[in-house]
């Protein structure tokens, strides 16, 4: 069936049906911050800038807060847990595409 762009949109923050409101406020905010230009969408230069700044953050409190290698190693462990996770959201979201492209 089709997706409505509330649909996307739950389907991008991991909010399939849940309801949870705290996570939708939570990625529309993360959306409206990495969509500098306002144009609905988040272009590559828009993501690298963003994954740039996340980096520097992320390094600027690992070294504030004297974090050891295994902390570091335990955190890199979980930022690849939600890389997967995100993978197989951008899948379903190809999927949904691919079919909308189909009915076309």
């Amino acid at each position: 069936h089709a997706q409505s762009d509330e649909e996307y949109r739950k389907i991008i923050a991991g909010a399939d049906d849940n309801g949870d409101s705290d996570e939708d406020a939570a990625a529309k905010k993360a959306f409206l911050l990495a969509d500098a230009d306002r144009s609905g969408s988040i272009s590559l230069t828009e993501y690298l800038a963003m994954s740039r700044e996340q980096a520097a953050k992320s390094k600027a409190a690992a070294s504030s807060s004297g974090l050891t290698r295994d902390d570091l190693s335990v955190r890199f462990l979980s930022l690849e847990q939600r890389v997967e996770e995100n993978s197989k959201k951008l899948d379903k979201i190809f999927l949904i595409l691919q079919d909308l492209e189909k009915r076309s």
